[in-house]
């Protein structure tokens, strides 16, 4: 490289001013980056750990010229995984009208960022938009996990790097349209909730027609361990058993997998259909092979119909729930009423109090604010509105709107 001096050439008078505002452009530069401001431009932003350490030496300067990729840009990706050949939604169609989406991202577990939510719904629209489609399918690359929710360890990433960052709100507004075009959508949709199926995981296949669990799967709202809501409208998607609802949303409880009998799935209504893992792949092949003629919602309900069967245990949820109506019900307005309640029935002995201590210990992990932000919020769902602020909560639509 040349030294900066031979930028001028001949050392004329005009060399030196041109000398002198490459300086000062040169030094804004490394002072902006100093003060570890990071520009965005259009999905792109400086990431401070590709960059060496900058002072406001010419030699320092000159080395950051020559950083590659180029100023250090590159994609936003604030995981903690590196860039990926692989497309984080894989997509198939097949000649009978069926289209399948398959989330791909195992290592975290399909945690759902801005990317993958994007590249959803352009497919969901691409789908919508086809004529011959008959149905779809969402799915996962890995037996692990459908979804373990939405990526909030890069929406945290994102405030960190800059309070007044727009990454959240864009990436939870993707959530809540995909959630409400897979619900709103002409064409019947089957989730296979196969593993972990978390938060947003719950909000792409809750709100499918055909919700088919495996004994794998494991099903849980954990926000208000983090200091969120529950939100992905779980309380409009849970309204027919509010006291159930607002026991999930509060405790974290875990559903199906080791933690409980998958039937208690069918029963609090997330799953529609049991069908063994060990049975998916058939299962999938044939629904691509699938003749669905002109109703595709009877042919989708007789292929499903035989792939089904009952899951070996009985639902443990279905005897617990009269405790849960009277510890979740109406009458307690506070979440502090609720644990109270809780601890009470706990002293009764018995399955119910084993349960119902695993549940407190989940509702003490729990951020006090949120937890009561949950409950309030949940009590307006199911009253059909928030008369604060006068919107309607009895639609999926304003209940996305609200959150």
């Amino acid at each position: 490289p040349q030294p900066m001096g031979a930028i001028s050439g001949s050392g004329s008078c005009d060399g030196r001013v041109v000398h002198s505002l490459l300086n000062i452009v040169l030094f804004a530069s490394a002072l902006v980056l100093f003060l570890g401001k990071t520009p965005e431009v259009e999905g792109f932003c400086v990431n401070p750990a590709t960059l060496p350490k900058v002072s406001t030496s010419r030699g320092r300067v000159n080395r950051l010229l020559r950083t590659s990729p180029p100023h250090g840009f590159q994609r936003v990706d604030m995981s903690s995984e590196p860039l990926s050949p692989e497309p984080l939604v894989l997509s198939k169609e097949t000649l009978n009208g069926f289209r399948v989406l398959a989330l791909n991202r195992p290592k975290a577990m399909n945690a759902a960022d801005k990317e993958m939510t994007s590249s959803m719904l352009s497919f969901l629209q691409n789908f919508e938009s086809d004529a011959s489609s008959k149905a779809f399918m969402i799915t996962s690359s890995s037996a692990r996990a459908l979804c373990s929710g939405g990526d909030v360890k890069t929406i945290a990433a994102a405030v960190k790097a800059d309070p007044c960052s727009q990454y959240p709100a864009k990436a939870l507004a993707n959530e809540y349209r995909l959630i409400h075009r897979i619900a709103s959508s002409r064409i019947p949709s089957v989730a296979i909730m196969d593993g972990v199926t978390m938060g947003f995981g719950i909000g792409i296949s809750g709100f499918a027609k055909y919700r088919v669990v495996t004994e794998r799967t494991i099903v849980a709202m954990p926000e208000n361990a983090i200091a969120l809501i529950p939100d992905i409208a779980f309380s409009y998607l849970m309204r027919s058993k509010p006291s159930l609802a607002t026991f999930l949303a509060l405790t974290g409880a875990r559903l199906g997998g080791k933690f409980s009998p998958t039937s208690d799935l069918l029963f609090a209504g997330i799953g529609t259909h049991y069908v063994p893992s060990d049975k998916l792949p058939a299962l999938q092949k044939a629904l691509e092979s699938l003749s669905f003629g002109e109703d595709s919602e009877g042919a989708l309900d007789t292929l499903l119909a035989s792939f089904a069967t009952e899951p070996d245990e009985p639902s443990a949820l279905s005897k617990l729930m009269p405790v849960l109506e009277r510890c979740c019900g109406k009458e307690q307005a506070t979440p502090e009423a609720v644990r109270a309640a809780m601890a009470q029935e706990a002293k009764g002995g018995g399955d119910a109090a084993k349960a119902l201590g695993e549940a407190i210990k989940g509702f003490d992990a729990g951020c006090p604010f949120t937890l009561a932000t949950t409950l309030h919020h949940q009590r307006n769902v199911f009253d059909g509105g928030d008369r604060v602020h006068g919107i309607a909560l009895d639609t999926l639509d304003g209940v996305l709107r609200m959150e």
